[in-house]
């Protein structure tokens, strides 16, 4: 007896071939058998007229762990089909967590999400954690920052020196050892801004010597990206890792015309022997940390530090003339503007959620920029912000390119976070695909699943085929809506052979992996 039979779905398998007409058994969590007709009993027959079957979505960038912790049943993810996150990307993550974990606590807040206590020291036992509690599957990268951490602790944002890098060497290969992926770094971020190239390619030769992925938020992503991604396409071609570049975007809309450029560079590193690829979230603002529009020394210090020199006028003043006028840095502040940048979630106050710094500068009477200097100085949690990246030009060309896959950039660090967050993928699907044909149906849902884990050598999960993980999607295209409340024509998530949402009902199972 079967577990499941889906009987006459529209089966989009994954592999970018056209839909076919098929039932799908399900037993002991995999897909036994996919043919015209499937007569053997089921413990749940699903009637699938109609509806198209994929394989559930896999996320290839976000920031879920903490949310995990806090939600195991991870409902945010499920209902909107997304049945395996990768998890520690821009370089920010749990482990490994020794002595100077209490360093980590402040660079993850405002992107993971606030967590008690970190309880595990390394990979290998943050996993054991998570048995049998996990709602979906999860694989992890090493994150660059807590490597730094671990070894520098409170001067992790400075240099390291040979030493040091060989510890961090170490502290990566064990991780990887244990499992993960490959390495992920924030180079845009402090501390791992701090990197020199040896530090950098020490820890990708370690990387490429198993093969695995390096996924990483380069420096910068506004008028100097050119630069930026040939320092990261250098590092790939003199190590031979695997590039992964996170949500390849430009910020600034009138920098769009650089797209050309960049995809040509890419091209010609492709030529000399470069395996990179990309992947990208289908919006065209984003969200991240207020605090890392500050220049990098000043996010190397504590928060009261940060509180004591942003409230010193003579320091303010230099602080303010870095970010106007950045010299071999990234400032975003001048590059999008303070009209485009808005408050989304400040734990000291809400009177401000919703608003630009424009908005707020208006209301307290002050320019905008001293306006957020004085937010942050009276921060001590989160200060997360929304600012528009990129014009929707440049958004469907990068989502049309082949060598993008999907993700969500999801952060669950405050209470209404980003519409990313519950509807990326029904959002993508309903408006580039379906609305816009930006990308045909197929490709998009192979981009969204057996892609994903071919990059991850996840032989088993992303494709409709016997012997592969029952990880699968029901879709009813032609109510297919994405709403932060509830995706509309998202009929049935199923993870790991067990049905996790039925009709907007949430089963509450807990049949997820790492991966």
């Amino acid at each position: 007896m079967y577990d499941i039979v889906i009987k006459g779905g529209i089966i989009t398998d994954g592999t970018g071939g056209e839909p076919f007409v098929s039932d799908v058994a399900v037993k002991d969590g995999r897909i036994v058998s996919v043919s015209r007709s499937i007569d053997g009993k089921a413990l749940n027959a699903i009637a699938a007229e109609g509806l198209h079957v994929t394989p559930g979505f896999i996320d290839f960038h976000c920031h879920s762990e903490v949310y995990g912790l806090k939600d195991p049943y991870m409902k945010h993810r499920i209902g909107q089909g997304i049945t395996t996150d990768l998890c520690g990307n821009c370089g920010i993550g749990l482990f490994p967590a020794n002595e100077y974990k209490d360093w980590l606590y402040p660079l993850n807040n405002d992107v993971l999400g606030h967590y008690d206590s970190y309880t595990w020291s390394d990979f290998a036992s943050y996993r054991k954690l998570l048995e049998g509690r996990m709602g979906i599957n999860q694989a992890y990268l090493v994150s660059h920052a807590p490597l730094r951490v671990a070894v520098l602790g409170p001067e992790c944002g400075r240099a390291a020196d040979e030493n040091e890098i060989k510890a961090m060497c170490a502290l990566l290969e064990t991780a990887l050892d244990q499992g993960c992926k490959g390495l992920s770094s924030g180079l845009y971020y402090s501390p791992c801004s701090s990197a020199r190239r040896d530090e950098l390619l020490a820890l990708l030769k370690t990387v490429a010597s198993r093969d695995k992925l390096f996924c990483v938020h380069h420096r910068i992503e506004g008028p100097g990206i050119i630069g930026s991604i040939r320092e990261v396409l250098e590092l790939a071609l003199e190590t031979g890792v695997r590039l992964e570049i996170s949500h390849l975007k430009i910020i600034g809309k009138k920098y769009g015309y650089l797209l050309d450029d960049i995809f040509a560079l890419i091209d010609e590193y492709i030529g000399k022997g470069v395996r990179v690829k990309f992947d990208q979230y289908p919006y065209h603002y984003g969200s991240t940390s207020l605090f890392s529009l500050l220049p990098a020394h000043v996010l190397a210090l504590s928060r009261r530090e940060q509180e004591r020199v942003l409230k010193d006028e003579a320091k303010r003043r230099l602080i303010k003339d870095e970010m106007l006028h950045p010299d071999g840095w990234e400032s975003l502040y001048p590059v999008v503007g303070p009209d485009d940048i808005s408050i989304l979630a400040l734990d000291h106050t809400k009177a401000y959620d919703g608003m630009s710094l424009s908005e707020v500068g208006r209301m307290l009477g002050k320019d905008p920029l001293d306006a957020m200097l004085d937010l942050l100085s009276d921060e001590d949690g989160a200060a997360v912000m929304i600012d528009i990246t990129e014009s929707e030009d440049t958004l469907r060309r990068i989502l049309a390119h082949p060598l993008m896959c999907f993700g969500t950039d999801s952060l669950y660090s405050t209470p209404d976070p980003h519409p990313r967050s519950f509807s990326a993928s029904i959002h993508l699907l309903e408006d580039y695909v379906l609305r816009d044909n930006v990308i045909s149906f197929p490709e998009a849902i192979r981009k969204m699943t057996h892609e994903c884990a071919s990059r991850l050598g996840l032989d088993d999960l992303g494709l409709i085929k016997e012997g592969c993980r029952a990880d699968i999607c029901l879709l009813d295209l032609k109510n297919l809506h994405a709403d932060v409340k509830r995706n509309r024509g998202l009929e049935y998530v199923i993870v790991n052979g067990s049905v996790a949402y039925e009709k907007g009902v949430y089963k509450d199972t807990l049949t997820g992996e790492i991966k």
